[in-house]
């Protein structure tokens, strides 16, 4: 016979609790920039997440939030236990509405680690080293819990959906790997490379550095030491291409250098791979030295009073490298392309030292040069690699033929 009045009191008793769970009205909110870029950000409470409590009871509640995100792509999940401490209460008063940023609920909780946490498809140590989160399309869900008891206040599917973009790095295409640039006078380079991220947001930075100045058996590592010093960097780039030309150092004729590219966001609100980094491209900057006529020995053969027709006649084809031991001040000598104009001259343990001047058609004067060890052919023309000409004011070096 009790039976009947038992049912009702259940019923009662169900919906008292029903409306106790839902004391508090929450609302999650993901800004578009700059939306959550690491796993730290979101639970740690560190990011920008705007949550929005409404106390619907007349009661004052003392609540904790938890988080909960997914990356609905793959499947990954991390979410905050209900029982992760908490060291402040938020005190909501009844009918109250309160607004507050992740940022600033990171002093309510006290230290976590991984126990406090429960992970699917992804690695704790990942969150300790605040690593970036992988494209995809999350969502970010948030309860609200009692204080004390770890009663759900809130409704549950409180949540927002944002993407996660991360933009890959932009290619060098010019120069290419291991291409050899010839110098050109004016030193005119263009460097160009891929497009990345947002035109209105993305800016790239350019580092070129001379390798030979390092001696790494691999180029690329100069960006992997802490002392580099830069031939070159440009940071603010707005456009995908830069020229190197003469309001930028000389480039050293022989030597090899290293460029590579950097995009990024000033604001921060887009995500690179690689921090943005391209991979390094080497190149070297060097003539590329072909024989002019007037170095050239065309050794002919005797002539055969019984050639026939089908039969051939070869000759050699070598850089003169006689030494032409009579050179004197007031004479001209060719360097590559430039002529140098001897004021000074010796001869000291087989090679020549000196100096003199050469024009410069493009600054439309002569420079003065000094020059040590040159070797000088019967052409007057300087040959062999250890030759050096430079620029006695800014020691800039001509590199002869070899």
């Amino acid at each position: 016979m009790k039976t009947p009045l038992l049912f009702p009191v259940l019923c009662c008793l169900l919906a008292w609790s029903t409306i106790r769970s839902q004391d508090v009205n929450l609302q999650v909110l993901v800004p578009t920039a700059p939306t959550p870029t690491t796993l730290a950000e979101v639970i740690s409470f560190e990011s920008e997440v705007l949550v929005l409590l409404t106390n619907l009871s007349t009661q004052t509640r003392e609540v904790k939030l938890v988080a909960d995100l997914t990356n609905t792509t793959t499947g990954a999940r991390v979410r905050m236990r209900r029982n992760i401490p908490a060291v402040v209460p938020i005190v909501l008063a009844g009918g109250e509405v309160r607004e507050f940023r992740f940022s600033e609920l990171r002093s309510l909780y006290g230290d976590v680690g991984p126990d406090d946490f429960v992970l699917e498809g992804i690695d704790y140590e990942a969150v300790v080293r605040n690593e970036s989160l992988p494209e995809g399309l999350y969502s970010l869900c948030v309860e609200a819990l009692d204080f004390v008891t770890n009663e759900l206040l809130s409704f549950t599917g409180n949540c927002a959906f944002f993407p996660v973009i991360v933009y890959d790095p932009p290619i060098v295409i010019y120069p290419s790997q291991n291409d050899l640039l010839l110098p050109t006078q004016p030193q005119n380079i263009i460097f160009t490379w891929t497009p990345t991220g947002l035109p209105t947001s993305t800016l790239y930075r350019l580092q070129l550095v001379n390798a030979d100045d390092y001696q790494f058996v691999n180029p690329y590592d100069v960006f992997n030491y802490e002392n580099q010093v830069f031939t070159y960097q440009q940071n603010d780039l707005l456009t995908t291409f830069f020229q190197y030309d003469l309001m930028q150092p000389p480039l050293q004729e022989g030597a090899t250098y290293v460029v590579r590219v950097q995009a990024y966001d000033p604001l921060n609100e887009l995500t690179y791979r690689n921090d943005g980094w391209s991979e390094p491209v080497s190149f070297t900057y060097q003539n590329n030295t072909i024989a002019t006529p007037s170095d050239l020995d065309l050794s002919t053969p005797t002539p055969n009073v019984n050639l026939s027709p089908g039969d051939c006649v070869t000759y050699t084809e070598t850089i003169n490298t006689t030494f032409n031991t009579s050179v004197i001040p007031g004479q001209t000598v060719q360097v590559g392309e430039f002529t140098l104009q001897l004021t000074d001259v010796s001869l000291e343990n087989g090679s020549y030292n000196g100096s003199g001047t050469i024009y410069i058609d493009f600054l439309a004067q002569d420079v003065a040069v000094a020059f040590e060890g040159a070797l000088i052919n019967t052409y007057n023309r300087l040959y062999g690699e250890e030759s050096l000409v430079y620029a006695i004011s800014q020691n800039t070096a001509i590199t002869p033929e070899a």
